[in-house]
């Protein structure tokens, strides 16, 4: 079998072009990669830079209602806030506890406070020594968050919070 030049030279031309796109794709893939390392990074920072550290700072009873104060003490805006307590029926003390909403502002501003109302129907409830409460939050980076607490009162009368867990849900 006699190969004439021009055969070998597109053999030769064809065996480069599969070399160079093996590197090619090699090349490609690795600035994928790369690529979607910094997109990660890039919306971790983002998340950081909207961070809220929302924290409850008083829990009280004016004019019958139950009141939870929570504070922003983050740099970021705190929007669609749902505050719920769990409490047990004073009638049936031995069931389950019962998810309240508290109704109040959907934002908590960065260093801010906002007031979260028990309505008056939750107050047929009675609040345990250890009363759970949880919060739910988003950022404007996207994420969101939710953060549980254990409310308590020592007999001197002096309200502690207790955070169980915070975590991202997204």
């Amino acid at each position: 079998m006699n190969m004439t030049l021009t055969e070998i030279l597109q053999l030769v031309i064809a065996l480069i072009s599969v070399i160079f796109a093996f590197f090619t794709y090699k090349i490609a893939k690795n600035s994928l990669v790369v690529s979607r390392n910094a997109l990660a990074l890039t919306k971790e920072i983002s998340d950081i830079s909207q961070r809220c550290i929302i924290y409850p700072i008083d829990f009280d009873f004016p004019n019958g209602k139950g009141r939870l104060t929570f504070e922003n003490n983050g740099v970021g805006l705190a929007f669609n806030v749902k505050v719920f307590m769990y409490v047990r029926d004073r009638e049936n003390i031995h069931t389950d506890h019962v998810k309240k909403k508290a109704s109040g502002s959907k934002v908590i501003n960065p260093n801010s406070k906002q007031s979260y109302i028990i309505d008056q129907e939750a107050l047929s409830f009675s609040l345990e020594p250890e009363t759970p409460i949880s919060i739910f939050w988003e950022t404007l980076s996207g994420a969101k968050y939710e953060a549980q607490w254990v409310w308590s009162q020592d007999s001197y009368g002096e309200v502690d919070f207790i955070l169980l867990e915070e975590k991202k849900l997204n």
